[in-house]
């Protein structure tokens, strides 16, 4: 490339285009050309550039008659060549083109592209000049229409960046011209020192500061080069073999490179460049802050401003988001959740998140069409996670994808998804590179789907919090689910079944620990919900405290159906017990074996026994740690009113040899005798509301105790007096 590009300044790019096309077939250049070729039918024929390379300069507002007057040459070059070669001569020929060219060659960049030329393909826009050199990119252009909306593409592109970078390149070179001319002597000795300058000569004696002056016009003019690089999404990348892959793998290295790059400007060593970038981006962020706030204050769409959701900054309308970020905002996200390792769901909800698999995920997105296409066949899925089969319709949707022009794609998405009003809303904004999405995620639509039917009655049961998730509906409800909704739930099914497959067992334990998290943070709510509502409940009569308790108990269900599910779900129960938290849950999930009904107060007491006897003390609070059994006050006392009860259940209800008219109240009944004997667990019975009175004076003391735990207020159990005998003694009533 080096000798291409002398004979190049020497006998002119028609010569060296001769020699180029002579030199036969390349395999890898013609493939690097369909990559090209792919992309930029992907990314051409409209205005994108505008709002996707140039977003900074672009937002802002005081560079808003630059823009409009750079878009409206970029509008004239694509459909005149005459046109791109009479304002390229004109600008090449002004200082300020020189210099920002020279300085930016200095620097290791290649700031402006020229409209013709083979050397240096590479170094050029991306996604234009490799076309020139190889025969896919010779026969592109020559057919007819496709080769005219490549030329139209490429001089439209050229002419927009290379006028966003000169004019703003020019107002910067004279503010920093001004800045080291007007600058004090002692900030142009600091600023010298800063760049490496000696400000002494070999005899000691200070270097004259307008020497100095001039010496620091170089880096200055540098510095500017870079930053219109920056500005226009032409980043540097390694040159040579490591370009040319990045070039090839990502759909715009050079794009991503500038926007990493960018915010790295206000290091700057020279402080009047870095006032100029914090000025620049601060109009811009603060043009998009205004146009966020405005949506959101007006409610004319809503924002998501938790950095850790796919939505954070966008603004969202109905199913429609509009994202006036650019390419900053995947970066901010993706460092969000790979710093915090949560992430926030369609749903609002935050979950844990593997923090390298965040950061893999982002790149994934990143790769150019075909690189991307082949990654998803070859792992199954595609960027959302929805499995992709090697069928002609699931492949030919992939292509489309990653085919299809981008503006095309979100104005289709949007008709799709919202009608023809919102598609008319995203196609202005697509045409100018500002992302526009139209989707519903799946685990909305299902949510929004269990709403309209609790709204027109369809389902059953009442619910304390509305359900959002198929799996929160009861039994009848998931059978009228199933029934009005079959296609949503084949892919409820067909989720379940697959999402967990290709999990390695690191990757399943982890998913199974997420899922008994989530159980657990959901089972402890409703228990304080239950507790905080403990005033609502007659908790004088047995009713009352009965009614408690079975909400108690129905949570205890609820928790362990999800964390046998997960077990099922991930096969964590088989794994061996390595560790004494793992001994206790093998433990745990053998008395669960023992009980597998839990529906009457026999089968409770006798569950919360086993669990005294199979776990010791410490076991039990390794699970309140893991899994949160009996973590929570309401369902530590539960566990506590249980155990020893299970002798109780084991005596016979009924009295025993029929009535006795003159056998005091109670005697000949088991149960009774055995609550009069036993006042602690009398107690107990008394405040699950199984026994209307207490048997005892201590009885009631123990109860008042515990009902105060339990309840969090005091409430005072009433003692059976008995009835009248008269060959009882007198006083025995009492």
């Amino acid at each position: 490339p080096s000798e291409l590009k002398l004979l190049e300044g020497v006998f002119g790019p028609e010569l060296v285009g001769e020699l180029v096309k002579k030199q036969g077939i390349k395999p890898l250049e013609e493939v690097a050309a369909v990559f090209s070729l792919w992309r930029m039918f992907m990314t051409g024929g409209e205005q994108s550039i505008v709002f996707r390379q140039a977003i900074v300069p672009s937002l802002n507002p005081f560079n808003a008659r630059m823009t409009g007057r750079n878009v409206v040459r970029s509008l004239k070059a694509g459909v005149s060549e005459d046109y791109v070669r009479a304002i390229h001569e004109t600008w090449q020929a002004t200082p300020e083109w020189q210099t920002l060219d020279a300085a930016a060659d200095r620097a290791g960049y290649r700031l402006f592209t020229t409209t013709r030329g083979m050397a240096e393909a590479i170094e050029r826009e991306e996604t234009f000049t490799v076309l020139e050199r190889t025969i896919v990119g010779r026969i592109a252009r020559a057919t007819p229409l496709l080769g005219q909306y490549l030329r139209f593409s490429e001089r439209s592109a050229v002419t927009f960046l290379n006028g966003t970078r000169l004019e703003l390149g020019s107002k910067y070179l004279k503010i920093m011209y001004r800045s080291l001319e007007k600058g004090s002597d002692s900030q142009v000795l600091k600023l010298a020192e800063r760049y490496g300058f000696k400000t002494v000569d070999k005899n000691g004696k200070q270097i004259p500061v307008e020497r100095l002056r001039n010496f620091l016009r170089a880096p200055a003019e540098e510095e500017v080069a870079r930053a219109m690089a920056a500005f226009s999404g032409r980043g540097k990348i390694p040159k040579g073999a490591v370009s040319e892959i990045l070039s090839r793998a990502l759909f715009s290295a050079q794009l991503q490179a500038a926007t990493i790059q960018t915010p790295f400007l206000l290091l700057n060593k020279n402080p009047a460049m870095r006032k100029l970038v914090a000025q620049e981006m601060a109009s811009a962020i603060g043009f998009s802050m205004s146009l966020v706030a405005a949506a959101k204050l007006s409610g004319v769409a809503d924002v998501e401003l938790d950095c850790r959701s796919t939505d954070f900054g966008k603004m969202r309308v109905g199913a429609q988001r509009i994202n006036v970020w650019g390419t900053f905002q995947p970066y901010v996200r993706t460092i969000c959740q790979a710093v915090s390792g949560q992430r926030k769901t369609a749903l609002k909800e935050i979950q844990d998140v593997n923090r390298l698999e965040a950061v893999v995920r982002f790149w994934d997105n990143k790769t150019s069409p075909p690189v991307g296409l082949g990654l998803d066949l070859l792992a199954g899925e595609n960027a959302i996670g929805e499995k992709l089969e090697l069928t002609p319709p699931a492949v030919g949707r992939e292509v489309w994808n990653r085919v299809m022009l981008l503006m095309v794609q979100d104005v289709v998405d949007a008709v799709r998804e919202q009608g023809a009003l919102a598609g008319a809303v995203a196609a202005p904004l697509a045409w100018f590179g500002i992302g526009v999405q139209s989707y519903t995620p799946f685990s909305v639509e299902v949510a929004q789907t269990i709403g309209e039917d609790i709204i027109e009655a369809k389902y059953e049961s009442i619910y304390d919090e509305p359900p959002i998730r198929f799996s929160e509906l009861d039994d009848a409800d998931k059978e009228v689910f199933k029934e009005q909704h079959p296609d949503l739930y084949a892919q409820i099914v067909e989720l379940g079944q697959e999402s967990f497959e290709s999990l390695g067992e690191r990757e399943r334990r982890t998913a199974s620990g997420a899922l008994i998290g989530t159980g657990v943070e959901r089972a402890e709510e409703k228990l304080d919900t239950i507790r905080s509502r403990a005033r609502d409940f007659d908790l004088e009569e047995n009713q009352g405290r009965q009614a408690l308790w079975d909400q108690v108990g129905d949570v205890r269900t609820g928790r362990r159906e999800l964390i046998a599910s997960a077990i099922e779900t991930f096969g964590d129960r088989d794994r061996e017990a390595i560790s004494s938290t793992q001994r206790a849950e093998l433990k745990m999930g053998e008395v669960w074996d023992r009980h597998p009904d839990l529906f009457t107060e026999e089968d409770w007491a006798s569950f919360e026994s086993d669990i005294e006897r199979s776990l010791t003390s410490a076991e039990q609070r390794l699970l309140e740690r893991s899994t949160g059994i009996g973590r929570h006050v309401l369902e530590a006392v539960w566990h506590d009113l249980n155990v020893g009860l299970d002798e109780y259940y084991e005596l016979p209800r009924e009295e025993t040899g029929g009535f006795q008219p003159l056998q005091p109240l109670g005697q000949g009944n088991p149960r009774e005798e055995w609550r009069k004997s036993h006042p602690q667990q009398d107690a107990q019975l008394w405040v699950l509301g199984r026994v209307g009175t207490v048997r005892s004076d201590r009885a009631m003391n123990i109860a008042t105790r515990l009902g105060r735990q339990a309840f969090g207020r005091s409430v005072q159990p009433s003692r059976e007096r008995g009835r009248f005998s008269p060959l009882q003694p007198l006083g025995a009533l009492r």
